[in-house]
């Protein structure tokens, strides 16, 4: 939901109702922003469903799978899309003729990592990133490396930011976790050296991905205080 929508309502919620009516409206905002994205789901599976019925049924299409399980990946319905996504991974991998495909991989990872499997997410995603580079750069190492870090892994994550920073330099996400990830392993210094070389580098980026990267731009900017925030 955009930014300008919480700004709004928070405007007019304290203007006119105080803070018990802030509470009430920003919980009908998540309300409403959690039921759309559910009636989104529900439509793009029926959609799906109808269009793609034959291919379900064919137990050697790993695509269609991948397709429905992508759909329920977005719409954060993690056990459907772990269904699907790991019936299409396995289906790949037995079949001696499909050509690997590392975004069927790298959303299998994705959904392992919202389900707690952080060792799985490494193995597949790490995989990804060193098979595959040339495929979403930076993406599988930098969630190789969310994956190590949640398993306490410190080197294995500082490594694979390392490789997410190197492979996708506009990235502020990357280079905040990887800021992150040294500051907490007692090397400030790093941090602040890896912060100025992306904002440098990253000065005359297009303005797209400006405000692509605005949340994590200013997480950088407020670094000293952003680091301790709970980002997983």
């Amino acid at each position: 939901m955009s930014a300008w929508v919480w700004i709004i309502a928070l405007y007019f919620g304290l203007r006119y109702f105080g803070v018990a009516g802030v509470g009430v409206l920003l919980a009908a905002l998540l309300a409403g922003q959690w039921l759309t994205r559910l009636v989104t789901v529900m439509a793009q599976r029926a959609r799906f469903m109808d269009q793609r019925r034959a291919q379900l049924a064919n137990p050697a299409d790993y695509e269609a799978r991948h397709q429905l399980g992508a759909i329920y990946l977005r719409g954060r319905r993690y056990a459907k899309a772990a269904h699907y996504l790991e019936e299409a991974h396995e289906m790949m991998r037995g079949n001696r003729h499909a050509d690997p495909d590392p975004q069927l991989m790298l959303d299998c990872a994705r959904v392992r990592f919202a389900r707690g499997d952080f060792a799985g997410a490494a193995a597949l995603a790490g995989e990804v990133a060193d098979e595959h580079p040339s495929h979403r750069p930076g993406d599988a190492d930098l969630l190789a490396a969310r994956a190590y870090s949640r398993l306490g892994s410190s080197g294995e994550a500082l490594g694979r930011y390392a490789k997410a920073a190197a492979r996708c330099p506009s990235s502020a996400e990357a280079c905040f976790r990887q800021a992150q990830a040294l500051a907490a392993d007692g090397r400030p210094a790093e941090a602040r050296a890896s912060i100025h070389e992306h904002q440098t580098g990253s000065a005359g980026a297009p303005l797209f991905l400006r405000r692509r990267n605005r949340w994590w731009r200013l997480a950088l900017l407020c670094f000293p205080v952003a680091r301790f925030l709970p980002i997983r």
